[in-house]
């Protein structure tokens, strides 16, 4: 009896131990900071991890109102330019921009920012809005999938007139972890030469343009 007791505590251990480890990394959105004499608007991404936990590469998407904010740039943060990576970016669709921090080396990144996606506030109009993120996955150094949440995954702003109010920070959500046995490496690695051919065409473009 005493030892089917003492499996049952292990196993039980084991499973709280798991539960823990599911939601110990947590990817979110930061306040938002409007710069002064300015319509720009910068929206940290911010990564929490616990002793043990180990993130050393990423993507996410950010969901907004094309007709309220136009999509400018990302910047690499403080925690990912440490770890030797940084942020890149590639446009899904008008009003979603897929965002991966990575680098070419398996260091692990600290918590802290990991990138500030800029947006210009192109409407004057009053009303709600919201910025949103999701279809996060995370990895490890070995391209192993990273259990995390997504929390706070939604940030809903009050426009008033020419001003952009701080908003509620709510909502969570869940990385996405692919299938047993699944190497997160190539998705992230086909996303960086995604941006990187769309960055080279761009540099291109326009000295075709000047020779015809």
């Amino acid at each position: 009896m005493n030892c089917i007791l003492r499996k049952l505590t292990m196993v039980s251990a084991v499973v709280l131990l798991g539960a823990s480890h599911v939601v110990a990394v947590t990817l979110g959105l930061q306040s938002i900071v409007t710069l002064d004499q300015t319509t720009e608007v910068q929206l940290p991404i911010q990564l929490d991890t616990q002793p043990g936990d180990v993130v050393a590469s990423l993507q996410f998407d950010i969901h907004f109102d094309n007709e309220q904010f136009q999509f400018r740039r990302v910047e690499t943060g403080a925690a990912a330019a440490q770890a030797d990576k940084s942020a890149h970016f590639n446009p899904i669709r008008p009003d979603v921009i897929r965002v991966v921090v990575a680098g070419l080396n398996r260091n692990v990144i600290a918590p802290g920012i990991l990138a500030r996606v800029v947006f210009d506030r192109v409407s004057g109009e009053s009303g709600t809005t919201s910025l949103r993120m999701d279809g996060a996955i995370l990895s490890d150094p070995f391209g192993t999938a990273v259990p995390a949440t997504l929390s706070p995954n939604t940030l809903v702003l009050e426009a008033r007139g020419d001003t952009l109010h701080h908003g509620l920070a709510t909502g969570t959500a869940t990385a996405t972890i692919p299938g047993r046995g699944y190497n997160t490496y190539p998705a992230l690695i086909v996303a960086l030469l995604g941006v990187g051919a769309a960055m080279l065409w761009a540099r291109k473009a326009p000295r075709k343009r000047g020779r015809r």
